[in-house]
C-alpha cells in the first residue's frame, strides 16, 4: 500500500452516524449548533471529526482532527488540507462517499507529517447532503505493515537462497572433489598442476561467496575456523573498494603480527561488508573510510585476549535519539533498506563470543567495534592434520551412500573406495530402505540432507528400525552445524557442509565410525 494517496473503497455499512442528521438545519452556518450534548461528544472526541458540504468545503472540525491536520480552514475546500499528490485521491473519496459509498484514503498533511487514515461517509438532513471525515494517525500501523512485508521478503529470499546454495554447493564439491584427484595425478607436471590448483583455488572462493549469500539472507550456525582476521580484510579490500564512491578514500590498518581469531570467515566477510557499505552511504559527499585490526591484550578482570575489528567513516554521524534505536530489527535511518544488518552483525558478535559496540555523533562520523576472542592456536604455526592413511577404512568397514545428485553421489563413492571402503547407493529413501533389508554389514549412511525433509517420515522410520545403530553422516549444500553434529527431525546425525575436501570427507567418515568428534 502507497504511503500517500492510496484510495480504498467498500460498500456503505449501517452508519452510526444518524444522530449527525438530527442536527441539522436550514443553512449551513447552523449545522450541528442546536444540540449541545452531541457538540460536545464531537468536540471531546479522541478520533479526529470533520464535516463537509457538498463542495468539499470544511463546516466543522474538532481538535483531534485539527491537531492533525493544522491547514484545514473552515469555509475553505478540505483537499487543500493534505499534500498535493493525495488530493487526487482525497476528492474521488469524497465524490464516493457523496454517492453512498464508504471510501478511505491515506495521505500527509505536509512532507514530514505522519501518514493519516481520512475515511469519508456520506449522511443527510432534511436539506442538504452532507459529508462526514473520520481521521485517524496510522503511522505506526502501516511501519508495522511495512516490517511485516519486509519480513516476508526476507523469508522468501532465505528459501531462494537456501535452494541456489544447495544446488551451487553440489557443483562446487564435484569440481573440488576431481580437482584434488586430478592435482594428485599431475604431480610431476608442474605447469599442469599449477593449473588444477588455481581452479581448486577459485572453487573454494566460489564456496565462500556460497556461504557468504547464505549468510547475508539469514542467521546461519557458526561454521568456525582459524584465521587471520587482517588477512582477510586484505582479501577483501578489492570488493570494499569498488563498492564504494570515487570521493571515498580506504584506509586499512593492521598490526604487523596480527593474532588469529576462530570465528565463521564467511560470516565474518558479510558483517565487515555490511558495515562499509552503512559507511559509504553515509559519506554521500566523500570522506575516509577505515578499518583497523587490532591485537587487545587481556588487562586485569577481563577474561581473554581478543581482536579488534573497528570500521570508521566521516560522515553525517547519528543523532544521539537514534543512536538507541540502531540494533532494533528493521530500524533504519537510510530511505530504503531492511534495518538488519546491525542486529545479524550483533548477533553474529554475541554467537563468535565476542561483542558489537558503536560510537557516534551527530556530524563527527560513526565507529563501529567488532571484538572477537583470540584463537588458541598461536598464528604462524602450522595447523597439521592428521595424514589421510590414518583416516582410511578398517578391514570390512561397509558405507552407505544416499545422493541424489548423480554427480556427488559419484565422487563420494570414488572417493570411499579410494580409502578402502566397501560402498553401496541408493538415490531415495524408498530404494535405501530395500536394499539396507538385506545388507550384511553396514557401518555408515552418508547421506544427503534434503532427502529426509523431502521424503515420507514413515520411510525415515523404517530405515532407521531396519539400522537402529547405524550412525549417520549428513551431508548438506545449504548450512552446516559449527560441531559437526546435527538433528534432522528425530533423526540424530553428524554433518558435513558442501563443498568440502577428500580429506574433510575422511575425517568425518572416520569420526563418525568411531563415534568420535
Amino acid at each position: 500500500m502507497g504511503r500517500r494517496g492510496a484510495d480504498r473503497t467498500a460498500a456503505t455499512p449501517a452508519l452510526p452516524l444518524r444522530l449527525l442528521a438530527t442536527t441539522g438545519s436550514a443553512d449551513h452556518r447552523s449545522l450541528l449548533e442546536g444540540d449541545s450534548l452531541f457538540m460536545a461528544a464531537f468536540a471531546a472526541s479522541p478520533d479526529g471529526l470533520a464535516v463537509l458540504d457538498a463542495n468539499g468545503r470544511l463546516l466543522q472540525i474538532n481538535a483531534a482532527a485539527q491537531a492533525m491536520l493544522p491547514t484545514a480552514v473552515r469555509g475553505r475546500n478540505f483537499t487543500a488540507a493534505v499534500m498535493p499528490e493525495a488530493r487526487l485521491a482525497l476528492e474521488t473519496a469524497l465524490a464516493r462517499g457523496l454517492s453512498g459509498t464508504l471510501a478511505s484514503v491515506d495521505c500527509q498533511a505536509s512532507d514530514k507529517g505522519p501518514c493519516l487514515e481520512l475515511t469519508v461517509t456520506g449522511f443527510q438532513d432534511s436539506h442538504a447532503r452532507y459529508l462526514l471525515i473520520t481521521t485517524r494517525n496510522v503511522e505506526a500501523q502501516r511501519r508495522l505493515e511495512e516490517q511485516a512485508r519486509l519480513a516476508s521478503g526476507q523469508q522468501a529470499l532465505t528459501h531462494l537462497t537456501g535452494g541456489l546454495a544447495h544446488d551451487l554447493n553440489n557443483i562446487l564439491t564435484v569440481i573440488i572433489g576431481n580437482g584434488e584427484l586430478l592435482g594428485e595425478r599431475l604431480a610431476s607436471d608442474d605447469a599442469s598442476r599449477t593449473l588444477a590448483e588455481i581452479s581448486l583455488s577459485a572453487a573454494r572462493a566460489g564456496a565462500d561467496l556460497t556461504r557468504l549469500l547464505l549468510a547475508s539472507a539469514r542467521p546461519q550456525a557458526l561454521h568456525a575456523t582459524e584465521f587471520c582476521a587482517a588477512q582477510l580484510i586484505g582479501e577483501l579490500r578489492g570488493l570494499i573498494e569498488r563498492s564504494l564512491s570515487a570521493e571515498i578514500t580506504l584506509k586499512i590498518q593492521t598490526d604487523s603480527d596480527g593474532w588469529s581469531v576462530r570465528a565463521d570467515r564467511a560470516q565474518l566477510a558479510s558483517v565487515i561488508l555490511n558495515l562499509t557499505l552503512n559507511a559509504g552511504h553515509a559519506m554521500a559527499k566523500g570522506g575516509q573510510l577505515t578499518i583497523d585490526v587490532r591485537n587487545v591484550s587481556s588487562q586485569a578482570g577481563e577474561q581473554a585476549d581478543r581482536i579488534l575489528v573497528a570500521v570508521t567513516d566521516t560522515g553525517s554521524g547519528i543523532p544521539a535519539a537514534l543512536l538507541e534505536r540502531v540494533f532494533e530489527p528493521f530500524f533504519t535511518t537510510k530511505p530504503s533498506g531492511t534495518g538488519l544488518g546491525l542486529p545479524m552483525a550483533q548477533e553474529f558478535a554475541r554467537q563468535a563470543g565476542g561483542e558489537l559496540a558503536i560510537k557516534s555523533a551527530l556530524g563527527a562520523g560513526t565507529t563501529v567495534s567488532l571484538h572477537l576472542p583470540r584463537a588458541q592456536t598461536q598464528l604462524g604455526l602450522p595447523h597439521l592434520d592428521p595424514p589421510i592413511a590414518d583416516q582410511k577404512a578398517r578391514p570390512g568397514e561397509t558405507v552407505f551412500v544416499m545422493e541424489r545428485d548423480a554427480a556427488v553421489q559419484g565422487l563420494i563413492v570414488s572417493q570411499l573406495q579410494m580409502l578402502g571402503y566397501a560402498t553401496q547407493v541408493a538415490s531415495g529413501l524408498e530404494q535405501a530402505v530395500l536394499l539396507l533389508a538385506d545388507a550384511e554389514r553396514v557401518d555408515l549412511l552418508v547421506s544427503d540432507q534434503s532427502l529426509w525433509n523431502a521424503e515420507s517420515p514413515e520411510l525415515a522410520r523404517r530405515l532407521r528400525k531396519l539400522q537402529p545403530q547405524m550412525p549417520i553422516l549428513f551431508v548438506s549444500g545449504e548450512t552446516s552445524d559449527p560441531n559437526g553434529i546435527g538433528m534432522r527431525g528425530k533423526v540424530p546425525g553428524r554433518s558435513l557442509a558442501k563443498p568440502f575436501t577428500r580429506l574433510e570427507l575422511a575425517r568425518r567418515v572416520r569420526s563418525a565410525i568411531d563415534d568420535t568428534i
